[in-house]
């Protein structure tokens, strides 16, 4: 079953995740913890919410999605999910995903929980968007700010497979500038989805690719 860490941080595995979902129990960030672990990763799944913990553990989720109890079913034996309210989890990874605009208990927008947690591990950088609303300006905003060498942009709704990663990397150091994971591509596909959104997101590809000559024809991806 999952291992489930105490307030203490005391665990029966001790050893490094590939991951931490900040919010993993949530409608986004759940869904996102389970499609990594799927793809093979021990996945770190905090959140303060103890009891959407419990009915994780139980193999129960707090929500409707699609398919995901029957995921959870099957992922919770192998061990990769490691559920945790307690900050120490984060201690136990170099990578961390954060869910969504942390709000306070006023239900306002708030940096509160990432400043806290930046105090414990310098390695969490909290980044305002002051470019204006929009995934196009959050994504202009995070290429702006970052200083590692390769940079790595993927939807947190889980619609990107985590496992496409480290070979994107390999394309990256062998000298490519930009490597787009396509779901257009041979190879690729699309599940789900309204059929007019599919064909608008092919359209812009093929335009983009053709009119400004970029060298993918998955660029909306």
């Amino acid at each position: 079953m999952a291992s489930r860490t105490s307030e203490s941080g005391a665990s029966a595995l001790e050893d490094q995740l590939d991951l931490v979902v900040l919010g993993g129990g949530g409608r986004v960030g759940l869904p996102l913890s389970l499609g990594f672990a799927q793809a093979g990763l021990r996945v770190g799944t905090y959140d303060i919410a103890t009891e959407t913990l419990d009915l994780i553990e139980r193999g129960q989720m707090p929500f409707r999605e699609a398919g995901a109890d029957e995921l959870l079913a099957g992922l919770l034996p192998t061990g990769r999910l490691v559920l945790s309210a307690s900050p120490e989890l984060l201690e136990r990874t170099s990578v961390v995903v954060v869910i969504g605009t942390p709000i306070d208990e006023f239900m306002n927008r708030s940096f509160s929980v990432i400043e806290r947690l930046a105090a414990r591990l310098p390695q969490i950088r909290g980044l305002k968007n002051e470019l204006g609303p929009g995934v196009l300006n959050a994504m202009r905003a995070g290429l702006a700010a970052a200083r590692a060498p390769y940079i790595v942009i993927s939807m947190a709704d889980g619609s990107d497979e985590p496992g496409d990663v480290d070979r994107m990397v390999e394309l990256a150091r062998a000298g490519a500038d930009v490597v787009a994971a396509s779901r257009h591509m041979k190879g690729g596909r699309q599940e789900g989805g309204p059929r007019l959104k599919r064909l608008l997101s092919r359209t812009t590809g093929l335009s983009l690719h053709w009119v400004e000559a970029l060298p993918t024809d998955g660029s909306p991806d």
